[in-house]
């Protein structure tokens, strides 16, 4: 999507056209995420109230796990009260292992970690 939102704000700035409709296109779609969120917080059906960031940190060339999808540190995520955050590491650093993880601070040494959010959160993976 953001290649195709690229490709049309290249073609307006090179037609040197004012697109006031493709600037609130571009809008909705960088902030579409929060818009879901947000109207599915307002339903009673789905049960989901607040929404938290969850930020994964650690060294550049681990390669992880995240909820089904590859990832690298770096990744962050917004998760809604209660959700669990599951993680595993693929890829560790060369010449290191996992040790554990540092979740809000927390020690955990599963190597699987499964976290339930209920605030901002960050992890950390730690290896020796």
């Amino acid at each position: 999507l953001d290649s195709r939102l690229e490709y049309y704000d290249g073609l307006v700035k090179d037609l040197d056209v004012e697109n006031e409709r493709f600037l609130q296109e571009e809008d909705f779609f960088k902030h579409r995420a929060d818009y879901v969120r947000s109207q599915m917080a307002g339903f009673p059906f789905f049960g989901v109230s607040d929404n938290y960031e969850f930020q994964l940190k650690g060294p550049d060339n681990a390669e992880y796990t995240i909820d089904g999808y590859h990832e690298r540190a770096g990744y962050k995520g917004t998760y809604f009260k209660g959700m669990p955050v599951v993680i595993k590491v693929d890829k560790t650093p060369k010449h290191k292992r996992f040790s554990h993880w540092l979740a809000n601070g927390k020690k955990i040494e599963d190597k699987e970690l499964v976290f339930q959010i209920f605030s901002d959160t960050v992890v950390q993976s730690v290896f020796k």
